[in-house]
């Protein structure tokens, strides 16, 4: 489904004869397709489409879920490299990058299962999130039973250009 307001994506050109199995996803470079215009040289499955690369930088929002219990690694180390990814384009001229915010279902503290507080804010609209990320850790387990939580992931998901996990994050 498209999420009000995100239009349709583009998708790459048709699959040229004798490069894919009828039925199948495509396993190709962007540089076995002529024409697609996208440099890149990644093996993808294109399961959602993509955008030409060079658009234009703005500003994009991700936003990582966190839960009692969380692993804080899974949850710190992509934030430090949104904000990694985000000095450097500065660094370059850039005016844009990735703004990340640390979500859990009711905002506030959120203790680790190492004992560390996490500041987090309330789970956000799930419209205008560019890549959502799922952490993981030993509250995994309990946080799948959390039923506001799980149907924000359901209801954001399928509106968001991105989807991570990280560890046990992918059970959610």
């Amino acid at each position: 489904p498209i999420c009000p307001g995100l239009g349709a994506r583009p998708r790459h050109p048709p699959v040229p004869p004798g490069l894919g199995k009828t039925g199948s996803p495509p396993f190709l470079t962007c540089a076995m397709v002529p024409g697609h215009g996208r440099i890149c040289g990644n093996c993808v499955i294109d399961a959602i489409g993509c955008a030409v690369q060079g658009e234009g930088m703005h500003v994009r929002n991700v936003v990582v879920i966190a839960f009692p219990g969380v692993q804080p690694l899974d949850a710190v180390g992509p934030i430090e490299v949104f904000a990694g990814a985000s000095r450097a384009a500065r660094a370059q001229g850039h005016d844009a990058g990735y703004r990340v915010s640390l979500a859990s279902t009711n905002g506030g503290t959120v203790w680790s299962d190492s004992g560390v507080g996490l500041s987090t804010i309330p789970l956000p609209d799930a419209s205008g999130i560019d890549t959502l990320v799922l952490a993981g850790g030993n509250g995994s387990r309990a946080a799948r039973h959390d039923a506001t939580l799980m149907a924000w992931i359901m209801q954001a998901a399928p509106c968001c250009r991105r989807v991570a996990t990280v560890c046990t994050g992918a059970f959610l």
